[in-house]
């Protein structure tokens, strides 16, 4: 009786695990992979500079350092450590991490981590607009200047869940027919197929970090770009060079340093856009573990999709050479 029960048990998980993944009749599940925890190391890491930024003004001495500061430096200092200057300084601080973070393009680079981000941020120069001009009104939930240290707290909490719920909600699987990558977050879900027969390459990828922890990215490439993506390398300086135009009746003497010079600046601020491999979570092995094995097991899958594509091919050839000759 008790063999019935697991039985079932079993049969039920495979069920329900089919019907995660949408596989078809006759399409068995070989292996399921999920995100290493050091995967998203980069998210934590930015949430925890988040939650030390509401800690600077708490630590900063009132008056300016040094014995003899002068009057310009005492007054920029008294303004700092003011409460607008908090107001105004922790908003341009944490756009700046919001900007860093989007540049850097690590794994925290998510629409909603940045809209998070950009929310902290308007927070206390809010709250500060709301203790100047309405203080007496009930818009005013504050009673006093925005609690930087009990919000600090409550972020690093706030977005270490998140993130975990946001690493939890990528499963990938490895199937006869094909890899399956499963998105579940913030009640949206995606699911993408990708059948061996249409890969053109599988990448490997780790870093330093990885190689040691034993992390990586495989990324499938096909032939409809996915797993590629654009790059654009160099600096834009916009009209940088307009102001050293030659203009009509310069002298040789005058002219010729221009050009030089704008030479430099075309070639210092030129930009080329490349393709090249960028991970998604979505649509890759995000940071699984041995990821060496995985290409293993994927490429065995792909080469047996190959070899039974050219049989086919073979097939019909034959067949249709048949009909020919009949």
């Amino acid at each position: 009786m008790s063999n019935e029960g697991n039985q079932i048990e079993n049969i039920d998980e495979t069920e329900r695990e089919r019907k995660k993944f949408n596989l078809i009749p006759g399409e068995d599940l070989m292996q399921i992979h999920r995100p290493s925890l050091f995967a998203f190391a980069g998210m934590y890491i930015m949430a925890l500079l988040v939650g030390a930024v509401h800690y600077i003004w708490t630590f900063m001495p009132s008056e300016a350092p040094g014995e003899d500061p002068g009057l310009i430096q005492d007054v920029l200092w008294g303004f700092v450590s003011s409460s607008l200057g908090e107001a105004v300084g922790f908003p341009l601080i944490m756009l700046f991490l919001a900007w860093f973070n989007r540049w850097i393009n690590i794994s925290s680079s998510t629409k909603w981590f940045t809209m998070t981000m950009l929310i902290i941020a308007a927070l206390p120069f809010t709250a500060w607009l709301i203790n100047a001009f309405a203080a007496d009104s009930p818009v005013n939930f504050l009673s006093g200047t925005y609690p930087y240290e009990i919000a600090g707290i409550f972020w690093i909490a706030f977005l270490f869940v998140n993130i975990y719920y946001f690493q939890r909600s990528f499963c990938y699987a490895i199937t006869t027919d094909a890899v399956i990558f499963r998105k579940d977050f913030m009640l949206t879900n995606s699911v993408r197929r990708i059948l061996y027969s249409n890969f053109t390459d599988v990448i490997v990828q780790q870093g330093p970090v990885g190689s040691v922890l034993g992390y990586g990215n495989v990324v499938p490439l096909t032939g409809s770009g996915l797993g590629l993506g654009e790059e654009t390398i160099g600096i834009s300086v916009g009209a940088a060079g307009g102001s050293l135009d030659s203009k009509e009746g310069e002298s040789v003497a005058t002219s010729l340093p221009k050009k030089i010079i704008k030479m430099f600046l075309v070639l210092l601020t030129s930009q080329r856009t490349i393709r090249t491999v960028k991970p998604d979570p979505a649509d890759c092995f995000y940071g699984v573990r041995k990821p060496h094995e995985v290409t293993v097991v994927v490429n065995d899958r792909w080469k047996g999709a190959d070899s039974g594509s050219t049989l086919e091919e073979i097939k019909d050839l034959m067949a249709a050479q048949a009909n020919k000759t009949e």
